[in-house]
């Protein structure tokens, strides 16, 4: 139920603070992959609960993506320096 809220709160606070130029790019989602049942890769996909949020959220903002997978440790980082637009992380 964490996971939920802080997924819908990041949603909502990116549809807020993205510009029409920023919604035409293509976000870089970072994600732990290894956090099942949240994220994790199965043949080659990334599925599970945060995967699928993110997707529909996504699809209902009209947001093109693209995951990115990384230790868990490397998220914060990787957001700090603006490597990735924003995470996923059970």
């Amino acid at each position: 139920m964490k996971s939920l809220l802080k997924v819908s709160v990041a949603a909502l606070a990116l549809a807020f603070s993205l510009s029409s130029t920023a919604a035409d790019k293509k976000l870089v989602v970072a994600t732990d992959t290894a956090f099942v049942p949240f994220e994790f890769k199965q043949g080659d996909k990334y599925v599970g609960f945060d995967v699928d949020l993110w997707d529909a959220i996504a699809k209902e903002l009209k947001l093109d993506y693209t995951l990115k997978p990384m230790d868990f440790s490397g998220i914060i980082p990787a957001l700090q320096t603006r490597n990735v637009d924003l995470a996923l992380a059970g």
